[in-house]
């Protein structure tokens, strides 16, 4: 569900970026912009998740190390 998600708004603003090139908007390039890289971070924060979620093995008797901050 995530990455549908991901997916539907890279299209947005892939479509808000066409539209701004074609149209010579810059208010609607930039929030094609915009839209894609909230869409890279919550990307990242997710292959975060999934790689902390990793179970225990040989090398990482604790599990994989997570961020706390």
């Amino acid at each position: 569900m995530a990455l549908a998600n991901a997916c539907f708004y890279l299209s947005i603003s892939a479509s808000k970026l066409v539209v701004g090139h074609f149209a010579n908007l810059t208010a609607l390039k930039a929030d094609g912009y915009n839209g894609a890289t909230d869409t890279l971070a919550y990307l990242i924060i997710i292959l975060g998740l999934m790689f902390a979620s990793l179970p225990a093995d040989h090398f990482h008797k604790f599990g994989y190390p997570k961020n706390d901050g």
